[in-house]
């Protein structure tokens, strides 16, 4: 962004040079200066473009398909909590989706095979009264559709994370 603003200025610049009379020193002084303003800015974008073009084809090679696609999923995460708990069932081989839609709601974690739903409550985003009657909302539809519905707050994920697992795995 600041590179796009550096060649506007630079535009800017030019144009004013168009303005001056050519038979004066400071057109030539002018000119020189533009030209080394020129080069610079010139050496800037090419450098950005190859840092960014390098680094999107290393990621490309280096990376199987597969493992793109799970990063990916993985950055759909909304928080830390989810990324803990995540790190944990993978470390259990625990397959499970993350983001799952069921009738136009994403849940944290779903296993399907199961009808079981795993949702990671936060503080932040948990603790007020309308958050919590927005949950058991969401926790009626769900068992409506034969789901069964576990919810962790942050508390037991960072405290007992094991234990969370653990009665996922039970429910399985």
């Amino acid at each position: 962004m600041r590179l796009l603003i550096y060649w506007i200025g630079f535009i800017a610049l030019v144009a004013y040079a168009l303005t001056l009379d050519p038979d004066t020193a400071l057109y030539s002084a002018f000119l020189v200066a533009l030209c080394v303003l020129f080069a610079l800015l010139v050496f800037a974008t090419l450098r950005l473009a190859v840092t960014v073009g390098w680094r999107n084809f290393w990621w490309t090679f280096r990376h199987s398909a597969l493992e793109r696609a799970i990063r990916k999923r993985d950055a759909t995460t909304e928080s830390p909590l989810e990324h803990r708990l995540a790190k944990a069932l993978s470390a259990k081989n625990v397959a499970y989706e993350r983001e799952y839609l069921i009738s136009r709601m994403h849940v944290d974690f779903a296993f399907p095979k199961s009808k079981l739903v795993v949702e990671c409550d936060g503080y932040r985003y948990h603790h007020e009264q309308k958050a919590r009657e927005r949950d058991k909302r969401r926790d009626d539809i769900l068992r409506s559709k034969g789901w069964t519905v576990l919810r962790f707050t942050g508390t037991e994920l960072r405290d007992d994370l094991d234990g969370c697992v653990r009665r996922i795995r039970e429910r399985l």
